[in-house]
């Protein structure tokens, strides 16, 4: 993924997504008091009918592990490599001025698998505060390939929102 600025700053939340509506008491972010994961979608089941139609296979054990994985929240640990300076942001995570003003912020799901662990998806959510680069939710389904590495093997867009334009 390419960024039009150069010196990028990315915040990935400390807490998964999950399903569902209702007060959080700030635990994860809302859209209408309900998850980001079914916006546009309306309810899980209403997502597996877009992800189905927009990947054309999902095995039912991985559309079930997900369900349950994503029936409450969880910890983000840092194990990821990117070469933007990131951090784990988000509630009980110390304070550091240079990251007052991340110019992304990515939250995700919990992972679900197929029952042999060999496909899985995932929901991530970006919010962007740069020109240029839309705030989004995306399902994505990944596989593991010969090298036993994780690849992207399909994409939904679940929703997008586009910048505001001011005259």
């Amino acid at each position: 993924m390419q960024f039009p600025i150069d010196d990028v700053h990315v915040g990935i939340f400390n807490r998964t997504l999950k399903f569902g509506c209702g007060d959080y008491s700030g635990e994860v972010p809302l859209a209408n008091n309900c998850s980001f994961m079914t916006l546009g979608a309306n309810t899980p089941a209403d997502v597996k009918e877009v992800l189905k139609s927009g990947w054309g296979r999902m095995p039912d054990s991985m559309w079930n592990d997900f369900v349950r994985a994503n029936a409450a929240t969880a910890t983000v640990q840092d194990l990821f490599k990117m070469s933007w300076k990131h951090r784990i942001l988000g509630p009980g995570v110390g304070e550091d001025k240079e990251w007052d003003s991340p110019n992304f912020v990515f939250f995700f799901s919990t992972v679900g698998f197929d029952a042999s662990r060999t496909s899985a998806m995932v929901f991530v959510l970006l919010f962007s505060y740069t020109d240029n680069v839309h705030t989004a939710g995306d399902y994505f389904r990944l596989h593991l390939n010969k090298k036993d590495e994780w690849e992207i093997d399909g994409r939904v867009r679940l929703f997008e929102k586009k910048p505001d334009r001011k005259n």
